[in-house]
C-alpha cells in the first residue's frame, strides 16, 4: 500500500520542541541525519528572521524534511509511484503569470501546483526541471525583478515598493536587491536633478 499524503501542523514553540527532542535523541544513538539537521537550521533561522524569505519557502523546507524522512526512515511494501513528463510551455507560462499577477500577496506552493493539475511535491520537481528553480525561489527572483522595474521609474518610494511586490518589509526587500544586484534600492531610484527627475 502507498502512502498517499502526509500532513504536518506544529505551532513554533512545538516545532523547537521537536526539533531539540530529535537532535538530542539522534545525538544520544550516535547517529545523526545531516539533512535533517541542516534543515532544521533553515527553518530555525527563517523563524527567526520572520519569515525573510516567505511562506513558500517554509513550505519547501519542510516538504523536504517529510520527503526526506519518508525516503529514508520508512519501510514501504511497495516502490512509489514516478510521475513522468514534464511541465508544457502552457503551463510554465500559466504559473508565471498568476505570480506576476499575485506578488504582493503570499503564494503557495499548494496554489501554484493547483494551477496545473500536479500534487505539491511533483510540480515543484517538475517546476525546477523546466525552470532551473524551485518555485520560492522563482518567486523571489521575480519579486526582486519587479521592485527594480518600480524603482527605476521613480513613482515610488522603497516600503511602497516593497509593499507592493510582496515583500515583508524595506530591509528584506534591501536584503535580496542587494544580493543579487550589488546595490541598495536607493542606487536604483532615478538621479533626480534641480528636484526634476
Amino acid at each position: 500500500m502507498w502512502l498517499h499524503s502526509v500532513f504536518l501542523a506544529f505551532k513554533p514553540v512545538s516545532f523547537f520542541y521537536i526539533l531539540h527532542l530529535c537532535s538530542s535523541r539522534l545525538r544520544c544513538a550516535c547517529h545523526t541525519d545531516p539533512l535533517v539537521y541542516a534543515i532544521g537550521q533553515a527553518v530555525v533561522g527563517e523563524l527567526q528572521t520572520k519569515g525573510l524569505l516567505g511562506m513558500l519557502y517554509m513550505e519547501s523546507l519542510l516538504r523536504t524534511l517529510v520527503l526526506h524522512l519518508l525516503r529514508n526512515h520508512v519501510i514501504f511494501t511497495s516502490k512509489p509511484i514516478r510521475m513522468k513528463g514534464t511541465l508544457s510551455a502552457d503551463m510554465i507560462g500559466h504559473v508565471r503569470d498568476y505570480v506576476h499577477d499575485h506578488l504582493s500577496e503570499e503564494i503557495f506552493l499548494e496554489t501554484l501546483a493547483a494551477l496545473v493539475h500536479l500534487s505539491p511535491y511533483h510540480f515543484a520537481r517538475k517546476f525546477k526541471d523546466a525552470t532551473g528553480l524551485p518555485p520560492y525561489q522563482y518567486v523571489l527572483h521575480c519579486r526582486v525583478e519587479q521592485a527594480k522595474t518600480l524603482l527605476t521609474t521613480g513613482k515610488y518610494s522603497i516600503s511602497e515598493v516593497a509593499q507592493k511586490v510582496g515583500f515583508a518589509s524595506q530591509s528584506h526587500l534591501s536584503r535580496h536587491i542587494k544580493h543579487l544586484y550589488g546595490v541598495t534600492p536607493g542606487a536604483m531610484l532615478p538621479v533626480r536633478k534641480n528636484g526634476q527627475e
